[in-house]
């Protein structure tokens, strides 16, 4: 992952479960990964690389919850608009039988250490590869009411790089 093609772009989302008892992290995650996904998509697009995404999940007892909501989200939109960029629902595959899903294993992994262990050393191997723009990583998304006093490469590039644009948000 580290020394992959330059187009390679990562993405993840934490939820300091604490910090938001009330919500779905399942459902705020999706969510995030949808919209972040789609908005590189968009990017590309603006960029004439007109390709459409597709979201691979581990199987999971939230399929089809998921199907149904990124579904209605390309035609009735969602909590950030219509989704606009991708081929299909998610799909689901066991991860045993697809190399990608073990690799998507890994990188959650990386950062779940990372996050919940303070172990970063394969994570630091691949936080470059998180999906950014002019210094902001829209790739890794830390969800946490200690914003401003964290200093994850996810919140401290959203400070630095000050509010997002339009695009950007």
């Amino acid at each position: 992952v580290a020394d992959s093609h330059e187009t390679c772009a990562l993405f993840a989302i934490v939820v300091h479960k604490p910090s938001y008892p009330e919500d779905d992290p399942i459902i705020f995650a999706f969510n995030e990964l949808t919209r972040r996904f789609d908005l590189y998509l968009s990017r590309l697009h603006a960029q004439g690389n007109t390709q459409r995404g597709l979201m691979v999940f581990d199987e999971s007892r939230h399929e089809q919850r998921l199907q149904a909501l990124l579904r209605s989200y390309a035609v009735e939109g969602g909590p950030y608009g219509r989704l606009r960029n991708f081929a299909d629902v998610p799909l689901f595959a066991n991860s045993r039988a697809s190399r990608m899903l073990q690799l998507a294993d890994f990188i959650a992994w990386a950062v779940f250490r990372r996050y919940e262990r303070s172990v970063a050393n394969h994570f630091d191997q691949i936080v470059g590869r998180f999906d950014s723009e002019g210094g902001r990583m829209h790739g890794l998304f830390h969800r946490t009411r200690n914003f401003m006093n964290c200093f994850c490469p996810g919140c401290l590039s959203r400070r630095v790089a000050g509010p997002p644009s339009v695009s950007q948000a």
